[in-house]
C-alpha cells in the first residue's frame, strides 16, 4: 500500500538499450484511503511512463491490465512515430459519472503486438472529489496496472522449396534421364543471419517425371527413381548483399533401371545409388529470404 501518489512497481527486467528496457512483466500498484477526511483529486496517483524496449530482430506480445477507481488510462506509444500501439480507457467519455462524480473500481484487458523498436508504456489515473452532501470518507483512491510480455521472432518458421535435376546414365546403352526433383524444408524465424534450415522431404517424385523408358532395336529400356534423400552439408551461409539464407543439400537418389545390353540383365531390373556429389556442383541449394 502507498501513503503518497506514486506507485509501488515491480518489475522483471531483461536488459536495456539507451534507457529503454526489455521487461517480461510489469505490475504498479497504488491505493490510498483516508478513513477520516476522505480523499479527493488531489489523491490521484502521479503519471507513469515507463520506458520499454522490443529487441531487434524480434516481435512482442503484451498483455496489459488497467484497473482504477476511478477513472485511468493506458497506452503504450512508438517513441518514433508518436503512434498509440495500444489504449486502454476507464474514462468518463467511456462510461458517464455516477452521482457522486466518479466511477466504482473497474477494470479492462487488452493487447497487441509490437515489432522491434522503442516504446513509453504511460499510466495516467484521476481520482475524484466527492461533493460537499457526500461523506469523503468512503472516497478510495486506487489504480493497478500489469503488463506482460512475450517475444517471437521477427520472421515465423515456415515451409521454403528447392529445386535440383537428377541425373542418371544406363552404363551399357547410354541412355541418360533427366529427371526434377523438388524438395522442401523448415527455414527458422529470428534474423535472417540466424536462420537454419530442418526437416527437408521430397514434394513429388511419381511415374510422370521421375520413370522413363525407350525402344532401343525393338527392345524397351527402362529407368525408374525409387526413392530421394536428402542430407544438410555445412553450415547456413548468410548473403548480406541477396539478403539471403542459404545451406548445401546432398542429395541421393535410388534408381532401378532395365538396360538390354547389361550382361547382367534381369526382369527385375538393378538397383543403383546416385548422389548429387558425382554430378557438378555436387549439391542442390535451399534458401529462405526476407
Amino acid at each position: 500500500m502507498s501513503n503518497n501518489n506514486k506507485p509501488a512497481i515491480s518489475s522483471t527486467p531483461a536488459y536495456n538499450e539507451q534507457n529503454y528496457t526489455w521487461y517480461t512483466s510489469l505490475e504498479g500498484n497504488f491505493f490510498k484511503e483516508d478513513t477520516i477526511k476522505g480523499t479527493s483529486a488531489a489523491d490521484s496517483m502521479d503519471t507513469v511512463t515507463i520506458p520499454f524496449l522490443v529487441p531487434e530482430g524480434q516481435r512482442a506480445v503484451i498483455l496489459a491490465f488497467l484497473n482504477v477507481d476511478d477513472w485511468g488510462t493506458l497506452t503504450v506509444t512508438d517513441k518514433a512515430t508518436g503512434t498509440k500501439q495500444l489504449e486502454i480507457r476507464l474514462t468518463p467519455d467511456v462510461e458517464p459519472a455516477g452521482p457522486r462524480g466518479g466511477h466504482t473500481e473497474w477494470s479492462k484487458m487488452d493487447h497487441t503486438m509490437l515489432q522491434a523498436g522503442q516504446y513509453d508504456i504511460t499510466v495516467t489515473h484521476q481520482n475524484t472529489t466527492y461533493p460537499a452532501e457526500y461523506d469523503p470518507r468512503y472516497n478510495v483512491s486506487k489504480c493497478r496496472f500489469t503488463l506482460s510480455a512475450t517475444t517471437l521472432p521477427d520472421h515465423d518458421s515456415h515451409e521454403v522449396t528447392g529445386t535440383y535435376t537428377g541425373i542418371f546414365n544406363q552404363a551399357q546403352s547410354g541412355f541418360k534421364f533427366k529427371f526434377p526433383i523438388k524438395f522442401k524444408a523448415t527455414c527458422s524465424g529470428g534474423e535472417l543471419h540466424e536462420r537454419t534450415f530442418s526437416n527437408l522431404q521430397l514434394v513429388s517424385c511419381d511415374d510422370s517425371n521421375c520413370s522413363t523408358l525407350s525402344e532401343i532395336d525393338n527392345k524397351i529400356y527402362s529407368i525408374k527413381v525409387q526413392s530421394i534423400k536428402f542430407d544438410l552439408l555445412d553450415t547456413p551461409i548468410y548473403d548480406q548483399d541477396a539478403n539471403v539464407a542459404m545451406q548445401k543439400v546432398l542429395v541421393t537418389w535410388n534408381v532401378r533401371s532395365w538396360d538390354h545390353q547389361d550382361p547382367d540383365y534381369s526382369a527385375e531390373g538393378t538397383e543403383h545409388t546416385v548422389s548429387s556429389a558425382a554430378i557438378m556442383p555436387g549439391w542442390a541449394t535451399i534458401h529462405c529470404k526476407l
